[in-house]
């Protein structure tokens, strides 16, 4: 099933119920254009996903990822290297990577406050970092018991 323009703001993501719900943004997420995606930054980590009818190429370290996104994605804040604030055609955007390579660019209608003190107080640099080798797709919360929860306003 794609979702198309008009059922985005319809959009849930699955979030496992032992996870405490921090902040879901309306966001956007860049791969060469501004795509909708949603993100749920909860204290484990942010759990996102992208529109559906949607393929998407990310870049890694070593060569690129074929990666649709079709099912829920997780970034765990102990996998996160660094962020930095983006200035790409997207004044409020943040660029996220992860310790193996992976980096994304996520665009915010607002909260970006909100996004910046939960990435600080999350991913400094005197933080420990869980440096072993990760598959972003293996994380399935659908498979056990969670919460729909939907696109932020």
């Amino acid at each position: 099933m794609a979702f198309g323009i008009e059922s985005f703001k319809s959009m849930e993501i699955p979030v496992p119920e032992d996870e405490n719900i921090w902040l879901v943004p309306r966001t956007l997420f860049w791969t060469g254009e501004w795509k909708d995606a949603i993100l749920v930054f909860t204290h484990k980590g942010i759990h996102f996903r992208v529109r559906k009818d949607k393929m998407i190429m990310v870049d890694r370290s070593g060569g690129a990822m074929d990666h649709s996104l079709l099912e829920n994605t997780f970034l765990a804040y102990n996998r996160m290297k660094s962020y930095q604030q983006g200035s790409l055609l997207w004044k409020n955007s943040m660029i996220i990577e992860m310790v193996d390579g992976l980096s994304l660019r996520f665009g915010f209608h607002k909260d970006m406050e909100t996004v910046k003190r939960i990435l600080w107080d999350n991913v400094r640099p005197d933080m420990p970092r869980d440096l072993q080798p990760y598959d972003y797709s293996s994380h399935h919360p659908e498979n056990g018991p969670h919460r729909m929860i939907p696109v932020g306003r």
